[in-house]
């Protein structure tokens, strides 16, 4: 009995801790840098390259929609910066960003609201990614943001690769630095009828321009806390039933 519960205690906690670790497949855009990589730590996908050589990568792919990369500036008790250009390396065509809001910088809320009341496209079918998910890493580098000054970069009907053919697609560049604790997004948008629909990418896909100079800024995937507690319930009965074993073994 006892050896039954104890299996019992360990199956629940391994099980509870696949079902919250793994995540539902969906369309998804991954950032991507050619030169220094930008590799998914889990919350971020930080590159030390300023500028990077960037691109995004579909998931499935290839998929084609007009193409739009956000750019998220540290508010940095700073007025906002006057612009961004981007240029594709190989046609070396540009794009130049439009800032959504000179004066209120996105401090609260989901991304998606502040660029819809904004003005820009109406997102159905959701971009709900919060400032909490982007300010803290920013602050690693730039402690005194409290938001974000938002861009939007359209670079119109674009056709974005897999993996496997990046080298086909987009090599993308800004003309000049960029401020450090910037997040590069992308959103690959198809319409039908009055409906917009957008694939945005994950934060831990989303590119961040951290420096060279900031060993301390990668930030590791950190397990949630229910993850946390429910592995901890499967330890505490692991040791309880080994307990009770040793005391069944010297009463033989």
């Amino acid at each position: 009995m006892t050896r039954t519960i104890f299996s019992l205690i360990v199956a629940a906690g391994l099980a509870a801790c696949a079902f919250v670790a793994t995540p539902a497949a969906a369309d998804t855009l991954h950032g991507y840098c050619f030169t220094t990589g930008c590799p998914d730590t889990g919350v971020s996908s930080p590159t030390s390259v300023n500028p990077p050589v960037f691109t995004f990568i579909a998931d499935p792919g290839p998929q084609s929609g007009d193409f739009i990369i956000g750019i998220l500036v540290p508010n940095d008790n700073n007025p906002p910066p006057s612009g961004f250009t981007i240029q594709d390396v190989n046609s070396l065509t540009t794009w130049n960003s439009v800032l959504l809001n000179s004066t209120t910088s996105w401090t609260s809320g989901k991304l998606g609201t502040y660029m819809t009341d904004n003005g820009f496209t109406d997102l159905t079918g959701g971009i709900d990614h919060s400032v909490g998910g982007y300010l803290p890493i920013t602050q690693h580098v730039d402690a005194s943001a409290t938001g974000f000054w938002v861009y939007e970069v359209d670079l119109g009907n674009q056709t974005l690769q897999t993996l496997a053919n990046v080298n086909n697609g987009l090599e993308l560049t800004f003309t000049g630095t960029l401020p450090l604790g910037t997040w590069i997004t992308g959103f690959l948008c198809t319409s039908s009828g009055d409906t917009t629909t957008c694939i945005l990418t994950p934060n831990s896909a989303t590119i961040i321009e951290e420096g060279p100079e900031c060993p301390d800024c990668h930030v590791e995937n950190v397990p949630e806390p229910v993850t946390l507690s429910l592995f901890g319930v499967g330890l505490v009965g692991a040791a309880a039933a080994a307990r009770r074993l040793r005391k069944k073994a010297k009463a033989a």
